[in-house]
């Protein structure tokens, strides 16, 4: 196979460059409780920004090239808009809400919302991609998945979208893919591998591209199913348990509570019932699902600047395991520098 990776790194080269020209800001409250105002200062402590956001609906806790921001005077509401480090404000009142929640800064770029459709601005607040979308995902490794001619389907406070056109694109608007799942956050878009023809790695999901090439990226939940089978085989003993667990793992306590235990205290008592629960899976009585967060607990290397935890770079999946007695037996992995690690476990017989 002919490949194209190093020309793909190239293009998403500018990504590494974002947030690099000035050092990050941090953010800061002043004043009292409901009354604070948050600003920001650099790493040696000065002042760039006085106190003057809501702490609230300013979700950016470190300042790298543009956030989103709520302006607050005497208590009131005075604007809501996106600021750049050079000090430009755009798109006032445009605002990307998720969750009751600003968007936050991915790689230099940041979703705005203008009419009921989804753009993205770029660093110095320029609109890299204008909004004529229904919806845009994050930027990952210089790519957004785009939604075009959905239908907007409500739920009480919530809504969802039913059909449309998805398509994979560039920060810069160029598509790449179409005919693309909007809804499938499966794909580790970091590991982009362009080429002749389809990669034949069977943890690589392969789609053509817009220019007649194959973009392949690999799957996390087949990536976490291959590395379970070799992590903790079917022999897998307390020391290959040991070796795969996260030095403080959650558990649930037999009082109903959760606490923190570590590693070792975990794996003495429990590698058996987890040797047995896995077991499960092998035989079709379980399944995959992966999850939308990661515990704060784990650090900042896993979040990104508003405290999210970076699931498209760390995701986390839940083995869901189903016992004889109809109840559901829980262990949590996440992906980490050296493959993935169990976090948590939620497990009937802990009760």
């Amino acid at each position: 196979m002919q490949g194209f990776l190093l020309p793909a790194m190239l293009l998403f080269a500018h990504v590494a460059l974002a947030g690099q020209a000035s050092d990050t800001w941090f953010a800061f409250t002043e004043g009292e409780a409901d009354d604070a105002l948050m600003g920001f200062k650099d790493a040696a402590g000065q002042v760039r920004i006085k106190p003057r956001f809501s702490p609230c609906m300013t979700t950016a806790r470190k300042f790298d090239d543009i956030i989103a921001v709520m302006e607050e005077e005497n208590g009131e509401w005075k604007d809501s808009y996106y600021l750049t480090k050079s000090g430009r404000r755009v798109g006032h009142g445009d605002m990307h809400i998720f969750d009751n929640s600003f968007d936050c800064e991915s790689e230099g770029f940041i979703r705005f919302t203008h009419d009921g459709k989804t753009g993205l601005f770029d660093a110095e607040g320029n609109i890299a991609i204008p909004a004529e979308y229904n919806a845009l995902s994050r930027a990952m490794n210089g790519m957004v998945y785009g939604l075009k001619n959905a239908q907007k389907q409500h739920h009480g406070e919530h809504y969802s979208w039913e059909g449309g056109e998805g398509v994979l694109l560039t920060t810069g608007n160029e598509t790449l893919i179409e005919n693309f799942d909007f809804f499938d956050r499966d794909l580790d878009l970091y590991s982009l591998v362009v080429s002749d023809r389809p990669v034949a790695n069977p943890r690589h999901k392969n789609f053509l591209g817009v220019d007649g090439k194959n973009y392949a990226f690999v799957s996390f939940e087949r990536e976490f199913l291959a590395w379970l089978e070799t992590a903790l085989p079917d022999d897998f003993g307390k020391a290959d348990l040991l070796r795969v667990t996260h030095e403080k793992i959650a558990e649930l306590t037999r009082h109903g509570a959760m606490d923190s235990v570590s590693k070792e205290h975990f794996v003495d008592e429990y590698h058996v019932l987890i040797h047995s629960r896995l077991a499960l899976l092998k035989e079709g009585k379980g399944f995959i699902m992966s999850e939308w967060s990661i515990p704060e607990s784990l650090g900042e290397t896993y979040s990104n600047n508003c405290r999210e935890g970076k699931v498209w770079q760390y995701p986390v999946m839940d083995v869901v395991l189903s016992r004889a007695d109809d109840r559901q037996d829980i262990l949590v992995f996440m992906r980490n520098e050296r493959g993935y690690a169990l976090i948590d476990a939620w497990l009937a017989d802990m009760e």
